[in-house]
């Protein structure tokens, strides 16, 4: 499989329902090849819908993931029913940066690998 260069968050609809919020990538950028990601990662789960946005980065596109889950889950008081079974986040087995921001909140960005656990704009 060809490395992912175009990465996204999308939301997966059984008619008007939100079905699970998550992330992902593919190598080309077009609307089919993430309809084929999607098709490949939840086969057979009657999904009919989705909806995604394009991000600049996978660290982006688990950030774009995270608040939109966060944002059902204060709307819903729960998470999306496949985020409930499969894990509330696509993210979460990544290492998250450990550096805080001067406001003090923990930076958000993934880690990467050979900067000690941190994100690259702090080393």
């Amino acid at each position: 499989m060809a490395r992912a260069e175009y990465f996204f968050d999308y939301r997966l609809f059984k008619d008007a329902v939100t079905k699970r919020i998550g992330k992902g990538g593919v190598a080309v950028g077009s609307a089919d090849a993430v309809r084929s990601y999607l098709r490949r990662a939840y086969p057979g789960t009657g999904w009919n819908r989705f909806e995604f946005t394009w991000r600049s980065t996978e660290s982006a596109a688990f950030k774009g993931e995270e608040r939109a889950i966060d944002d059902y889950e204060r709307a819903t008081g729960r998470l999306p029913p496949w985020n409930a079974i499969r894990g509330g986040s696509g993210g979460s087995s990544f290492v998250i940066c450990q550096a805080s921001l001067t406001d003090g909140r923990a930076c958000r960005n993934l880690a990467v690998v050979g900067y000690g656990g941190y994100c690259g704009v702090h080393t």
